[in-house]
């Protein structure tokens, strides 16, 4: 069954994962066959350990992090946001990242798939 409230929180511990460099509770958001494709252009993450290299090689490129979400809506079991990453690299440079998710969600609540839209 389908729990707008269940997915709306799904994606804000998602942010507040990433917010707080915590990439063990960003992989437990996921349900169990699903896909990322974060970001689209480049090739999907289909397992734990790909999600994994993935969001460490990202959060790796930063000395510091500051996620926002900015908006969020729900549409039966999807929903989308507008994001906002604020980090400084450990050169100390200044970097701005804005972008969209859409999220297949699973009955749960948890993330069956996702595809990230921003300019990387």
């Amino acid at each position: 069954m389908i729990d707008k409230n269940s997915n709306l929180a799904v994606v804000r511990e998602f942010w507040r994962a990433i917010a707080a460099r915590d990439v063990d509770a960003y992989l437990r958001l996921f349900a169990e066959g699903a896909v990322s494709h974060d970001p689209v252009n480049k090739p999907a993450q289909k397992t734990e350990a790909e999600r994994r290299a993935n969001m460490t090689a990202i959060l790796g490129g930063f000395k510091s992090v500051t996620a926002a979400l900015e908006y969020v809506t729900a549409c039966g079991d999807h929903t989308a946001n507008k994001w906002k990453l604020l980090g400084t690299t450990p050169d100390g440079s200044n970097v701005v990242i804005e972008g969209i998710g859409v999220i297949r969600h699973a009955d749960d609540g948890r993330i069956a798939g996702i595809r990230g839209h921003f300019d990387n």
